[in-house]
């Protein structure tokens, strides 16, 4: 499903809550003037993709694709506000640097797309205490459900696809 972000006359942030609220597995992306904080809170809750208007047929293409692969497409400036503004989620930054460096492996693991079982064995680690380092790390970034977790995962794991990984601005 293709939202224009900027209409006047939905509010496409309470709509795709409620998609995603009805049908989880629907793909959501965003059109946009500018990719600024709301489309930024929209990838915490659940957007599989966004563009800006502005974006060449080429942009748009990649994005609708990796869309329709499966994955999250998050554009560079997006990332690149992760990384040097931490918009997406509140105090980014601080938070991730509160993990301990397992806690960071953990993630990275995860979001490698282990499932919890595959990350455990990797890490020498019981699931008990993998469930634990996870626990950990939700109450430190401020993650209050699976679904949040899901989707921080989903957005970490892009960032770590990315050219600058975090921490290397």
């Amino acid at each position: 499903l293709l939202l224009d972000a900027d209409a006047a006359q939905v509010d496409a942030h309470a709509l795709l809550l409620d998609l995603k609220k009805k049908a989880p597995s629907r793909k959501v992306v965003f059109v946009c003037d500018k990719l600024e904080n709301k489309v930024l809170k929209a990838y915490r809750n659940g957007l599989d993709g966004c563009f800006s208007k502005e974006d060449n047929a080429a942009t748009v293409s990649d994005a609708l694709s990796a869309v329709l692969d499966g994955k999250v497409h998050v554009p560079q400036s997006i990332i690149m506000n992760i990384l040097y503004e931490g918009f997406v989620f509140t105090g980014f930054d601080h938070r991730l640097n509160q993990l301990s460096k397992r806690e960071l492996t953990v993630l990275e693991k995860i979001a490698d797309g282990l499932n919890m079982k595959e990350a455990a064995r990797q890490l020498n680690l019981s699931a008990s205490t993998l469930s634990t380092h996870k626990t950990r790390i939700m109450k430190k970034l401020g993650l209050s459900s699976g679904q949040e977790f899901n989707n921080f995962i989903r957005a970490f794991g892009q960032i770590q696809k990315s050219p600058a990984k975090f921490g290397e601005a």
